[in-house]
């Protein structure tokens, strides 16, 4: 890993880190439960579509989906069933591991800028 990126330059007066997929390593969890529930819904999603839309709400990326693709799926309901699966896999899957890159970064930074963690998880 580039040692630059631990250090910000110091003019970054605070640094705000995403939870899912940025610290916690989850997004081939998410990208499965993607895939999973797109079958049930007859709908061949892969893992590109869903990392071309990262940081997308679910029921935006499922109305993109649906008029790249022709698709006909209820947004709400599929995003309902998606987290449903996510939440199946997650528990078989243990322990959520971090990014360890990016808890260097925030660890590097620790009493040296205010930092905060977002997300749009539920």
């Amino acid at each position: 890993m580039n040692k630059d990126i631990l250090i910000p330059q110091s003019h970054i007066k605070g640094l705000i880190f995403d939870l899912d997929g940025t610290l916690a390593d989850t997004m081939p969890t998410h990208i499965d439960a993607w895939i999973a529930a797109g079958k049930e819904y007859g709908a061949d999603i892969t893992g590109q579509m869903i990392d071309d839309r990262a940081g997308t709400p679910t029921i935006q990326v499922v109305e993109d989906l649906n008029q790249t693709y022709g698709w006909d799926i209820d947004p709400y309901t599929f995003r309902d069933r998606r987290n449903e699966i996510y939440h199946t896999m997650k528990k078989k899957a243990g322990p959520i591991q971090p990014i360890q890159e990016i808890v260097e970064i925030a660890k590097s930074n620790h009493k040296v800028r205010p930092m905060g963690v977002g997300t749009g998880s539920i």
